[in-house]
């Protein structure tokens, strides 16, 4: 069975646009402090050189994003804390 390669990054910006251009992250617990994990493909090196290189977005339409991952992001940290676990039922360290 082939393990997939992840990436994990601690920008929710970076993770914002990275979910608005249809790159989903997971969210993972490290130490009491969420995390977004991405599959470490093409796609994320493809749209993290974009999102270095200051592409353009619609405003609105990041602010969405950031908003839905923030409030995700907050939701996992409840769930791992009522759960005793990480909030998406994984558990990472």
């Amino acid at each position: 069975m082939k393990t997939e390669h992840r990436i994990t990054i601690f920008d929710i910006n970076q993770s914002a646009f990275l979910a608005l251009q249809g790159l989903e992250p997971e969210l993972v617990i490290q130490s009491g402090r969420v995390v977004f994990s991405f599959p470490a493909g093409d796609d994320y090196f493809r749209l993290s050189d974009a999102y270095n290189a200051n592409l353009e977005v619609r405003c609105l339409d990041f602010v969405k994003s950031l908003r839905t991952l923030r409030s995700k992001m907050l939701s996992a940290k409840d769930n791992g804390n009522e759960k005793g676990e990480h909030g998406n039922g994984t558990y990472h360290r």
